[in-house]
């Protein structure tokens, strides 16, 4: 579900369905309750500010105060209609709460406010996928790459659904797709292990013994330079 897109997207208060429960997880509670203290101090400084209370909503979500934080989504809604950023924020919040249908709303809302916007895209072919609707998915996934082929993350989510295609099917021509995908998500991000193993699990379901021992390596050897 955007790593260094995903990023990107957090400095400007945009949280992405991949990204949000990582930084939610791995920053401490004392840093996102001084945020919180921030942000609550920033809404009452400049209430008409929709970037504020969207902002707020997203530390309020880090504390688990989901309608609070569902809460300034809306407001940020009402003050600024046509900023997709809180309809993509409470898409995740259904997504987390299985609602899956009200995330696609959202986030088909957000698209409508500013199409170009590859994050939007990204969370509505995840939703998508989710839901098992794949041709949807991957229209979704190549848009993204049409407004930013950089993106890592979005090249393994098509060669996810090639390779599951691929075995489904036992079809050499998806694995082979599969392969492709995961090959240009390496060369964008080659210290990430989880793109070496799947794209060693690929060059496995051909048989290619070395290919898939190759990036398995790979991907232990990150992740021991990482510990």
């Amino acid at each position: 579900l955007l790593k260094c897109s995903a990023h990107r997207w957090m400095i400007i208060g945009w949280l992405s369905v991949t990204s949000i429960f990582i930084v939610l997880t791995t920053t401490s509670n004392k840093m996102w309750a001084d945020d919180l203290a921030v942000h609550k101090r920033i809404v009452e400084v400049s209430p008409d500010a929709a970037f504020a209370h969207n902002y707020l909503g997203i530390a309020y979500y880090a504390e688990g105060l989901t309608d609070s934080a569902v809460e300034q989504y809306r407001i940020a809604m009402k003050l600024q209609p046509d900023d997709p950023r809180p309809y993509n924020n409470l898409g995740n919040i259904y997504v987390s709460k299985g609602l899956m249908n009200s995330a696609i709303e959202q986030y088909q809302i957000a698209i409508r406010f500013q199409p170009d916007d590859p994050n939007s895209h990204n969370n509505l072919g995840n939703a998508y996928r989710s839901q098992g609707l794949i041709d949807e998915a991957l229209k979704q996934y190549f848009i993204v790459l049409k407004l930013d082929a950089n993106i890592p993350e979005v090249y393994v989510n098509i060669g996810n659904i090639y390779l599951s295609k691929g075995i489904k099917d036992k079809s050499v021509e998806q694995v082979d797709k599969a392969i492709e995908q995961y090959k240009k998500a390496v060369n964008l991000k080659p210290d990430d292990p989880g793109t070496h193993e799947s794209l060693g699990f690929a060059y496995s379901k051909k048989g290619l013994v070395s290919k898939a021992a190759e990036h398995y390596k790979k991907a232990d050897a990150i992740r021991r330079k990482k510990k």
